[in-house]
């Protein structure tokens, strides 16, 4: 019975998880801003909860203009992450610097700014977790 229920819940897991690249996401935080033309903008404050998650991801439903943009995870103005960059209905995944359990515990922003080719600002829309696979 005990077996049963193990593979049953592999079975469950497996699906869920799907052929995704992402297989687990903690709490996730929405954001709708303008992204000025220069400097960038920080979204509000997510939680970082899970001390093992390498990586903080970005869900973006909305991109305005067709521009790509770049995200990055800020604790107090300074970068804990990687950049990576999103576009319309795309998605980011931003790897932490050394071992994400460093900034476990803190309030995370991501900060989004547009590219250097970009010269008008820019309505982005959508949600971010800092716990990610």
């Amino acid at each position: 019975m005990k077996m049963k229920k193990v593979v049953a819940a592999g079975l469950v897991a497996a699906a869920v998880m799907g052929t995704s690249s992402i297989a687990y996401a903690g709490v996730y935080y929405n954001y709708d801003l303008v992204v000025p033309v220069s400097g960038g903008i920080d979204t509000s404050p997510g939680y970082k909860a899970d001390a093992s998650a390498p990586y903080a991801y970005n869900d973006n439903e909305l991109v305005g203009g067709g521009y790509k943009l770049y995200s990055t995870i800020r604790l107090h103005d300074t970068n804990v992450s990687d950049e990576d960059y999103f576009t319309a209905n795309g998605w980011s995944k931003m790897k932490y610097y050394g071992d994400a359990s460093n900034v476990r515990g803190y309030s995370l922003t991501m900060h989004i700014k547009s590219g250097m080719d970009c010269w008008v600002r820019v309505h982005a829309a959508g949600s971010w977790t800092p716990d990610s696979y």
